[in-house]
């Protein structure tokens, strides 16, 4: 498959439909329960799951093609039937990872999905053991193109380099997502303090003190998240398919925003947002050493409250402080006499 890159994205031809196996498509959507999106049709949940395949085979050939590693789908090896909810989509597999070890992790994942309950998900400790044999959860969300995303490009001609280039520029206003650990719909949280005030208030065994309490929940919120998020976007008009890049699980709790996701279909759905013009460009992934020389307790420092953090002007150690006035968090240094937004220490 012929891959483009342009500012950081990866661009290809979008697969066709004799690629794909539509018997597996029929049987996805047949066990396909609306989450976020209430109320899709049977032919709109189709729709929907074919151009998902179509994503995670460019993926997949991309890996295959330009990296030593191996991407599998969930769907290629799952046990369940398809009556559960997909832990993940896939799962990005080390070049130094045996074809025993893979098999033995993926009996692992089989097994914990038919002994758990109705979710499929999988434990924060089976997360660690799949890290720890070189093998990372991947989820991979497509969506098509808006009217938006077509800002400064005329589709009524070839699209040049540049006009991918312009697009890919607008694919910058979006973010990478994922629900919260403890709460997935509510129509009075809204925000991450909300969200902090709500596990306060029902979750159990957290510490008291802000820096102790939010330590506690970005690691549990980390362990439960998947390793790898990506946003893969079809330009239909041209069919070309986008792939800007990929964010680390970690990147979502560093300075962490909580929303409503906007639209519709979405509800009352939360959702950790992380922008999409941080992305990092699928041509670092056979090289990023936060996937391939995983350090965990390392990631736990980068989290917010993971480490102690210093004043710029003083040296002296920061307090995480919160504001009921302002509805969030706030760095203060007692010996200056100021206060630091989580953003501009965490950038540090």
């Amino acid at each position: 498959m012929k891959f483009l890159e342009i500012d950081g994205a990866i661009i290809s031809k979008i697969p066709g439909d004799e690629e794909i196996d539509m018997d597996l498509i029929d049987l996805i959507v047949h066990n396909t329960r609306n989450t976020w999106q209430a109320g899709r049709r049977k032919e709109e949940k189709r729709r929907d799951t074919i151009q998902g395949k179509k994503a995670e085979l460019v993926f997949e050939r991309y890996i295959a093609e330009h990296t030593g590693h191996r991407y599998l789908s969930y769907d290629d090896f799952r046990k369940d039937g398809f009556r559960k909810h997909a832990p993940f989509d896939g799962l990005l597999i080390g070049r130094d990872t045996d074809m025993a070890a893979q098999q033995e992790c993926t009996k692992a994942i089989n097994r914990e999905i038919s002994e758990g309950g109705k979710a499929g998900s999988i434990s924060p400790k089976l997360r660690k053991a799949l890290e720890d044999r070189g093998i990372f959860t991947l989820e991979i969300k497509s969506s098509s193109l808006k009217n938006r995303d077509y800002e400064g490009v005329d589709n009524t001609v070839h699209r040049t380099r540049e006009a991918c280039g312009q697009i890919v520029h607008n694919l910058e206003r979006w973010d990478f997502f994922v629900y919260p650990h403890y709460l997935r719909t509510s129509g009075t949280v809204a925000d991450f303090y909300d969200y902090t005030e709500y596990v306060r208030s029902y979750g159990e065994g957290f510490p008291q003190g802000n820096e102790r309490f939010l330590r506690q929940l970005m690691i549990a919120e980390y362990e439960h998240a998947s390793n790898l998020y990506t946003r893969f976007y079809f330009d239909y008009a041209k069919e070309h398919i986008y792939l800007p890049g990929y964010i680390l699980k970690e990147d979502f709790f560093r300075s962490p925003r909580i929303m409503h996701m906007p639209g519709i279909k979405s509800g009352m759905a939360l959702y950790y947002m992380y922008g999409l013009r941080n992305r990092t460009p699928f041509s670092r992934i056979d090289r990023d050493e936060r996937i391939w020389a995983y350090d965990r307790e390392a990631a736990y420092g980068r989290l917010l409250a993971g480490r102690e953090q210093r004043c710029g002007i003083c040296g002296d150690r920061l307090r995480i402080c919160k504001s009921t006035r302002s509805r969030g968090f706030f760095y203060r240094c007692y010996t200056c006499e100021r206060n630091f937004s989580l953003e501009s220490v965490m950038e540090e």
